[in-house]
């Protein structure tokens, strides 16, 4: 946070606010599914703080069973909160557009690199809206530095998934027996991806912090390839949003009766296995670091 800059906060009611205008470009029935899970009147919200709350966020839901639901163990009102609810939101409507659209429960649960892929792109979508539409030149660069942070997620994420597999290959080939032995192997993992590993000691302990490596093993190599389909829908968006909008919304209402890369192709004409598929997606990310350079200047 910019000295003098207290790190910005924002109500729940801002925060929903917010949200709405960001994913407007989704058009009314993403709309009203979105208004339905944040009135609080409808009691689908679980973002209150207390004792023994189960740490983290997540959503819930399942189609032709009940509304989808959203819990966080605390909601504190900073960007990282509006960012969560933003991501588990997509989750939850995404669930209900499913129903909606009469989705067999059989189809309603996807590989998670695809479901994730929705999510993370309302998370782009979030920064993008916030950043254009802050003209104060510190807080903007404060909300260009988290759209960055959304949009280059794949780094760190596909450092971490990284980290995972080389505990297991490890500890597989008898290589990894102690905690040094870990902290080690996270070391030399870590250096591929950062600079900051041989400048920082504790960086080693990695994979220690990870709760995924505990609660939902091996999960992390799907946030590596969400990420990067998120970039594509925003490619794709930011080149034609009239035409893009309408194929991505059903897709998302669709299900999963098919392969995500059947699936992708044949309501994006976008192909996973494209040579060109990393270039194009990560494209959009230079137009917003050079913006963000001016303002530094």
């Amino acid at each position: 946070t910019p000295p003098g800059l207290p790190k910005p906060r924002f109500t729940i009611a801002e925060t929903t606010q917010v949200m709405k205008e960001a994913l407007a470009p989704f058009g009314p029935e993403y709309a009203k599914e979105l208004n339905l899970l944040l009135n609080p009147a409808n009691g689908r919200l679980d973002i209150v703080g207390g004792e023994n709350r189960v740490p983290g966020a997540f959503s819930w839901g399942q189609p032709g069973s009940q509304n989808s639901i959203f819990y966080s163990y605390t909601y504190e009102g900073y960007y990282q909160d509006v960012d969560t609810m933003i991501h588990e939101s997509g989750h939850a409507v995404h669930n209900q557009l499913m129903q909606n659209n009469k989705v067999l429960p059989s189809f309603s649960g996807g590989a998670p690199y695809f479901t994730e892929s929705f999510a993370m792109f309302n998370e782009i979508l979030l920064g993008d809206y916030i950043s254009k539409k802050e003209t104060d030149p510190v807080k903007k660069a404060y909300y260009l530095e988290k759209l960055l942070d959304s949009m280059m997620a794949v780094f760190p994420v596909a450092r971490q998934a990284s980290i995972e597999q080389g505990i297991y290959d490890g500890v597989g080939a008898g290589k990894l027996k102690t905690a040094d032995d870990f902290d080690k192997m996270t070391q030399s993992i870590g250096e591929r991806f950062s600079i900051w590993y041989p400048k920082n000691p504790d960086a080693r302990l990695e994979w220690i912090i990870v709760h995924h490596f505990f609660t939902q093993p091996m999960y992390y190599v799907n946030y590596v390839f969400a990420q990067m389909l998120a970039l594509k829908y925003y490619e794709m968006y930011l080149k034609d949003p009239k035409s893009f909008v309408p194929k991505y919304l059903a897709l998302v209402k669709n299900g999963f009766d098919a392969a995500p890369t059947d699936l992708l192709k044949k309501f994006l004409n976008l192909d996973f296995k494209d040579p060109k598929f990393v270039s194009d997606a990560l494209s959009v990310v230079k137009p917003r670091l050079e913006e963000l350079e001016k303002i530094y200047k």
